[in-house]
């Protein structure tokens, strides 16, 4: 890797919203694909919605897509296979794209579609793990040989990249997952080896849920690299309270570091919804929300993990809750799961009770299939924020648009916390790297 890194981005054209300054546009080139460039804040879509039923879907969009495939991996079973590949004599590419659940040929039949992949591993992989309950053991990954990994998470991301990260967490008993140094040193091996004969714009990780020291620790180690693209992990967590709060932080120091504000943020692993029960017919949208907070590629969801998998207790769990039995349980969570958002009020509701006049689809089908329920989901978020861009660019108040919504209404804190807030005003300082 040369001492002058290329971000393999450019940004210009970066406006604020005068009376949502969390709302933030700027005009973003791919400098290796010709003629493509796209318009933030923008809207991924999800692989997962992604089939050979929901293609045509996707293919009526006839626009720049992105699909970001989240992957949070902490399954036992998972380590396991990526260290059976690593460790085999044959790359084992298929094997790779079921772990991760890439879908390549799909992606590639969607012209202007992009494909990224946002790996996060629940603990260091190059540690060894052992669960607190059994005692049982796992074997670290080799960092050496988990290049092949990284080899082929580079060619299966279609026109940019994002560097796994990895969970740090202060476990009980055990400390943390892994040391900032530790850290640090993981990432640049991965940068390494990601950007050698490299023409692909590299995001690197920053999670939300740090303290405001190793969030600066962080950044000025990418600073001093000229990291300037950035993948925002949420840990699975709502896009409120203390994942907002890192969230600001982040800009607030990037904004220091980078005074003409050339970089570019991608969030992902975001909440789909604000603290959704599984029996809830709606519940206020949560990732729709970074739009308007500083984040330019709105990326992918997941829920928050519940633990080792080893040890969860499933039948438990389901009592808890209030179900009968396992049948009426995955029932109710395949209905959870297929909420679809309302661009009219924020929220996110269940097919069967979808809003009349936003319905433009058969809600009892798509109760029953998730796939399309996922990509009619996607579909709408991608078309709101396309809109809510249009509405920016003809110089029309986001502020009062937003406090119509049903869910703001309703949820005076969410809004305040969203749309009332006001960044401080940033002095930069100068650091050592000025000098």
């Amino acid at each position: 890797m040369t001492d002058e890194f290329d971000p393999h981005l450019s940004c210009s054209d970066r406006k604020t919203s005068k009376n949502l300054p969390g709302y933030i546009s700027k005009l973003i080139n791919f400098d290796s694909i010709k003629n493509y460039e796209i318009k933030t804040p923008f809207k991924s879509v999800e692989t997962n919605s992604l089939s050979k039923e929901t293609l045509p879907l996707y293919k009526k969009i006839n626009r720049e897509l992105i699909f970001d495939n989240p992957k949070y991996v902490w399954h036992p079973q998972t380590y396991n296979a990526i260290h059976e590949m690593n460790e085999g004599y044959v790359n084992n590419t298929n094997r790779f794209l079921n772990i991760i659940g890439l879908k390549p040929a799909l992606v590639n039949n969607i012209s202007d579609a992009l494909s990224t992949n946002s790996v996060v591993f629940h603990r260091n992989p190059f540690a060894e793990r052992v669960t607190v309950s059994s005692g049982k053991k796992y074997p670290p990954l080799d960092l050496e040989n988990f290049e092949t990994f990284l080899n082929n998470l580079y060619a299966y991301s279609k026109g940019m990249v994002l560097v796994p990260d990895i969970n740090i967490a202060n476990v009980p008993k055990k400390g943390y997952t892994v040391t900032s140094d530790h850290y640090l040193k993981y990432i640049e091996f991965f940068m390494n080896v990601l950007s050698s004969r490299n023409n692909k714009p590299i995001f690197v990780p920053i999670q939300t849920n740090l303290t405001q020291k190793a969030t600066k620790e962080i950044l000025e180690f990418y600073r001093s690299k000229k990291y300037t693209n950035v993948w925002v992990n949420f840990s699975g967590g709502e896009v409120r309270g203390r994942h907002i709060s890192g969230f600001r932080s982040i800009l607030n120091i990037m904004d220091r570091q980078y005074p003409k504000k050339e970089y570019v943020l991608l969030c992902s692993h975001m909440r789909k919804e604000m603290s959704p029960e599984i029996r809830e017919d709606k519940v206020p949208a949560s990732d729709m929300l970074s739009q308007f907070v500083g984040g330019d590629i709105i990326g992918g969801t997941r829920e928050p993990a519940k633990g080792y998998s080893d040890e969860f207790d499933l039948e438990e769990y389901i009592k808890k809750l209030g179900f009968s039995n396992k049948i009426e349980y995955e029932k109710a969570s395949l209905l959870n799961k297929s909420r679809i958002f309302d661009p009219s009020s924020y929220y996110y509701y269940l097919p069967n009770l979808y809003p009349a006049k936003s319905t433009t689809f058969n809600k009892k089908y798509i109760q029953q299939n998730l796939d399309f329920s996922n990509a009619i989901d996607n579909i709408i978020k991608y078309n709101e924020t396309e809109y809510v861009k249009k509405m920016f660019g003809e110089n029309k108040d986001l502020k009062i648009y937003l406090k119509n919504k049903e869910m703001f209404d309703d949820s005076k804190d969410i809004y305040n916390d969203v749309v009332n807030y006001k960044p401080e005003k940033i002095n930069r300082a100068k650091s050592l790297f000025d000098f």
